[in-house]
């Protein structure tokens, strides 16, 4: 199993919750409990929902590293996976011993503003 997400839906139906584990290839785990609320529809789970709290339950480190002369790599070690890429729009294959053949990764520009 990779992921077990259990929904439970409020007695008036106005709120989803949804307490998430992630099983990582070491083992370990990774819990997130989302609670949303019901912003559309009437009765049930089809609707539109708006997240209004999440609880982290778990570490999660990430590496972020130099790759090449303009692009970054993200290494989760817990995964054992490694995500480079350079900021050109481009795919890149992600390097990991539990991905699906042909999982890739790109990146776009980003902007970062900072103010003082």
């Amino acid at each position: 199993m990779l992921i077990s997400a259990i929904w439970d839906l409020s007695a008036d139906g106005n709120t989803l919750t949804d307490n998430f584990t992630g099983y990582r290839a070491d083992g370990t785990t990774t819990n997130l409990l989302y609670v949303y609320a019901r912003t559309a529809g009437t009765s049930g789970l089809p609707a539109t929902w708006e997240s209004i709290s999440e609880q982290v339950h778990s570490v999660y480190e990430i590496q972020v590293q130099p790759y090449d002369d303009n692009g970054l790599s993200f290494i989760t070690p817990a995964q054992k996976m490694t995500k480079s890429i350079k900021f050109d729009g481009n795919d890149y294959a992600a390097q990991g011993p539990n991905l699906p053949a042909g999982y890739v990764t790109s990146g776009g520009v980003w902007v970062i503003a900072r103010s003082n």
